[in-house]
């Protein structure tokens, strides 16, 4: 009586598990499968507990053949489950799912005839029989199934990571305390244990049909409650089940039978009610944590916001009100007439520095609004916003744009390249000749005297442009800091103290918004600074281009 409870309530179990795991989500194919699958794996349960049971010899040989019927077609369901666990990147091919199924199907009404088992016989309480002569073929399906399944979980094992993989390690350890115990009891312990305890082996598939399960479900990112729910109520209504099972007709009434069925219905209504009740209150939960979560990405942004804002109103009380200033105040001159009391030079000077603050006021409205287009997730330059520049070419650009600058400071400016070509970058000109043109700029605007020397070469399969100056050099504190938004280093503000802080920002989000181009700085207070780029080159697929800078 004890066995019988015991596989009632591990086949109800099973059963019942599928049947969560479909619930959960019964649009996935792979619940689909592992709801069939423990289909398969109860009536295999069944067959196999009761063919051995208290039946006619023609009874018990059909639950013989179920048995094997059942368990090709639960093998069948394994491997296709196997295969497709966690997620499958790609469906089954179709013709692979018409060789398992018509295999399985065939060998399982084969399992009715003699060609799989024969001479059954049944005597004191056990079940014998012979093999057929397609036995081989039969146990060798099975034999392959598991191997393959099996082995595709492996093979997935040392692939997949994270959530995946840990799935695929419940899945395989439910697998082996299952096989382990059916090895133990059944192989080992076969001479030696009652008929009663050789059962073991099929109860010990339910933590197979458990670990799997909780897989799926975890995958799911099902609540906890809700597990704990549905196994509660999978008990309740199973304990309930398992009275109507066991009625005694000549020991219970009629009465007591209806009780059973009441209570069992009742415990239905209560379970289904449970599981609704827990699925609408995680429901209300997910909701409510998709709200917040929502809430915090607007902070978020929101920050951003407040802290673009506050950047711009320190920008606009520090390096636009300088200029502003100096060309409001010589306006109120003329104004005032004062101006017309000047000799002509020193007129032209002053119309000279408007001029130059004006100038410099528009390249500082120019900064920002470049640096705010270039600070989103969405700035990158790929195949869609570039094409092949020679990069020569871009540097010749910057050089004869800032050759007066350098004269003017009697500062000398060298290019170093190779003799022959390099090859080409993908790039955007424009935003890449910005690039180049800041730190070309900085270089000879903070070098008091000596040299600014641009070189260009190739390493592997990157191309390398070299900015190196003479000039102030850059603090040590100061150079972790020098890529950020409205950062200076504080002996370029006491020499040069209209700097808006961003063309190395600018600099920093043009590079990186090539895929692979990356920009360092090395420096040293007092004896100049170095900028390295490095961006990939479009490279011959037969040979790499190697070239020598000249000296």
């Amino acid at each position: 009586m004890v066995g019988l409870l015991i596989i009632i309530l591990i086949s109800f179990l099973t059963i019942s598990l599928g049947v969560v795991v479909f619930v959960n989500n019964f649009k996935s194919y792979l619940s689909r499968i592992f709801l069939m699958m423990t289909f398969w794996i109860a009536i295999w349960q069944l067959s196999n507990f009761f063919e051995n049971g208290n039946f006619n010899s023609s009874i018990s040989s059909i639950l013989l053949r179920i048995d094997f019927a059942s368990a090709i077609m639960g093998y069948c369901m394994l491997i296709l489950f196997c295969f497709n666990f966690p997620q499958s990147s790609k469906k089954t091919p179709r013709y692979l799912k018409l060789i398992l199924y018509s295999s399985s199907i065939i060998l399982a009404l084969l399992s009715f005839t003699d060609l799989i088992i024969k001479n059954i016989n049944f005597s004191e309480g056990i079940i014998s029989f012979q093999n057929g002569s397609l036995w081989p073929i039969y146990a060798g399906v099975i034999l392959i199934f598991f191997i393959s399944g099996f082995g595709n979980l492996i093979y997935k094992l040392f692939r997949l990571k994270g959530i995946e993989r840990i799935q695929i390690i419940y899945v395989l350890i439910g697998c082996s305390i299952s096989a382990g115990i059916a090895l133990i009891i059944n192989l080992f312990l076969s001479d030696v244990l009652s008929l009663e305890f050789l059962r073991i082996g099929i109860y010990g598939m339910m933590f197979f049909i458990f670990f799997t399960a909780y897989a799926i479900i975890r995958h799911q990112l099902m609540n906890i409650k809700v597990i704990t729910s549905e196994v509660l109520s999978i008990l309740l209504v199973g304990s309930s089940l398992i009275g109507i099972f066991t009625f005694n007709s000549a020991t219970n009434s009629t009465t007591q039978f209806a009780i059973k069925v009441f209570i069992f219905l009742f415990s239905l209504v209560l379970a289904v009610l449970l599981v609704r009740s827990v699925l609408l209150e995680v429901k209300s939960r997910k909701q409510i944590e998709k709200l917040a979560t929502d809430l915090k990405t607007k902070n978020v942004h929101l920050e951003k916001l407040l802290q673009m804002r506050t950047e711009f109103l320190d920008i606009a009380s520090h390096q636009l009100k300088t200029p502003i200033s100096v060309i409001r105040g010589t306006i109120s001159m003329f104004e005032e007439g004062s101006m017309e009391k000047l000799p002509e030079v020193e007129r032209k000077k002053f119309f000279h520095n408007i001029a130059v603050k004006a100038d410099k006021l528009n390249a500082i409205i120019s900064d920002i609004l470049r640096a705010s287009e270039m600070d989103t997730d969405e700035f990158k330059i790929d195949s869609k916003t570039s094409h092949p520049e020679q990069i020569e070419d871009i540097i010749k650009s910057v050089s004869e744009q800032l050759l007066g600058q350098a004269n003017a400071k009697n500062v000398q400016m060298t290019i170093e390249a190779p003799k022959q070509k390099l090859p080409k970058v993908m790039t955007s000109g424009e935003f890449l000749e910005q690039a180049i043109y800041n730190l070309v700029d900085n270089a000879i605007k903070y070098t008091q005297k000596g040299f600014v020397k641009i070189s260009l070469s190739q390493e592997a399969k990157n191309i390398i442009i070299k900015i190196q100056d003479s000039g102030i050099g850059i603090p040590a504190n100061d150079q972790k800091k020098m890529f950020d938004k409205f950062a200076r280093a504080t002996n370029a503000v006491n020499m040069y103290a209209d700097g808006s802080g961003l063309g190395l920002f600018i600099v920093k989000k043009i590079i990186e918004a090539h895929k692979g181009g990356q920009v360092s700085v090395q420096s040293e207070e007092g004896k100049g600074t170095t900028f390295t780029i490095s961006l990939p080159a479009i490279l011959s697929k037969d040979k790499i281009l190697k070239t020598t800078p000249v000296r």
